[in-house]
This record gives structure tokens, sequence and C-alpha cells, in this order.
């Protein structure tokens, strides 16, 4: 397991971990820990990569005088920043602008690994909830006009939930919430329009936000981003998710109500 590695990879602070224990350990987060995350975000949310640049910098610090070892040490964390950003890539469908990232040098590659890693794998299922949620919220007089054209909404489900919530909008989106996000999905939204809804002080928010608008990446990655609640209704996750959501959704909408009144 890769907490065993690190474990055992703790060493004093004038102690210098050979570059070949680093590689190791580089090849184990990727080929492993960091692997499987980014396959089911769902599972962990241990941040490996901050485990990978905590022993980093104490090496690069106790480098300081072995400038072909720093350098090397360097490249290392290069290309296991570059691994992690083309998994990514691959899953997210990022269209990540390769020639941008090979002129990083290491502390930009990193800040970006840092952005995407968190916001993709590390707080995926939060950051997935709260965009629903917040989407909802701030466009429900434009959703519920389009959910009252719509020929499958639930109107029996929608009488029911008017006994919890007093707000006749609410009811029918909380009712129909199945037909509600398959609308959303089906506006084709762009990366900038969903990042738009996250506050924009967050760290890994303001990164990839400046990473599309100075085009080291694209904005294609949201159909991949929402498949766990637009996709088989059967994923292992859609449940949770789902019930999430409403649940989310329920409370804010009485919390409004309440403040209203």
């Amino acid at each position: 397991m890769i907490t065993d590695i690190l474990e055992d990879m703790e060493v004093d602070n004038d102690e210098i971990i050979e570059l070949p224990e680093l590689q190791s350990l580089h090849s184990d987060l990727i080929n492993e820990s960091i692997k499987e995350q980014i396959i089911d975000p769902f599972e962990s949310n241990v941040n490996f990569v901050d485990e990978y640049f905590s022993i980093f910098d104490r090496q690069i610090e106790n480098a300081e005088e072995n400038p072909d070892l720093k350098e090397q040490l360097n490249a290392d964390a290069i290309q296991f920043c570059k691994e992690i950003i083309n998994m990514l890539d691959d899953k997210y469908d990022l269209d990540i602008n390769d020639e941008a990232v090979d002129d990083m040098n290491v502390e930009e590659i990193k800040d970006l690994t840092y952005a995407l890693y968190d916001f993709f794998v590390v707080h995926y299922a939060k950051n997935l909830k709260k965009w629903f949620i917040k989407y909802i919220i701030r466009n429900i007089d434009t959703i519920d006009e389009a959910l009252s054209s719509l020929r499958n909404k639930n109107d029996v489900m929608t009488n029911s939930m008017k006994s919890k919530l007093n707000d006749e909008r609410a009811a029918g989106i909380i009712a129909n919430l199945r037909t509600v996000i398959e609308y959303i999905d089906d506006l084709d939204l762009k990366g900038l329009d969903v990042l738009a809804y996250y506050n924009p002080d967050r760290y890994e928010i303001y990164v990839i936000t400046n990473a599309i608008q100075d085009m080291l990446m694209g904005e294609s990655f949201v159909r991949r981003f929402f498949k766990p609640i637009t996709g088989d209704y059967e994923d292992d996750h859609f449940t949770e998710i789902f019930v999430s959501i409403k649940s989310g959704l329920i409370k804010k909408f009485k919390k409004l109500d309440s403040v209203e009144e």
C-alpha cells in the first residue's frame, strides 16, 4: 500500500533519500493509488499528490549543494505531473495543450497538477453535488419554465411535494429531479460556464479558469464531469449522488422559504 511506502520513506531532515527511492515512490503513486483514484474518485479523497510533494520538497532542500541531483529531482517531478495530467485528460477530455505543458517549469506544472487533481479527484463528489444544487437554485425560474413544457413531468409527485415545500417551483423540481438533470445535461454547457458557479477565490478554480483562458486546456470536460449523475442510472454511484443532490436542494429550498417568510 502507498501509505506503507510513505511511512518507510520518512527520514531525518539531514538525510537524503537516494534518487532511485524517490523514483520508486513516483512509480507506485502513479501506477497504484492515483491511477485507482482517477478511475473511481469516489473511493478515496486522500491527497497523494500532496504526499509526494511533501517528500519532494524535503529532497530539494537537502539537494541544494548537489545541482545534478536537484535537476534530476525536478525532472522527475515534472514527469510525475505530466502523467497525472495525461490520465485526467484521458478521462475528462480536458484537451490539454501538450506543447504549453512541456514548456512549464516545475512550479508551474505543479500548480496545474494540484488544481486538476483536487477538482477532478480529491473533491470530485462534493464538487459535482454542489454544482447541481447551485445551478438549480440560481436558475429556478428558467428550469421551472422548461419543466412546464415537458410531457414526462410527474404532476402527482409535484402535488405531494407541495405539502413539504411552499414554493410550487421547488416542489416541481424536486418531484422531477431526474428530468431536470437531463434538461441541464442537454444545455451543452462549457467549462467556464460550470466554473462560474464556484467561488472564484478557490485555488483550484482560479488555476483551472486561468488555464482555460490561457489556452492551456479546453472546455469540453463538462459532459464527462457530469457523467456519474447524467449517464447510466445503474452506475454504482448514481443513487448516492442523486440522493445527495435531492436532500441538499430540499434543505436549500426550505431555508430560502423561511427567509422569505
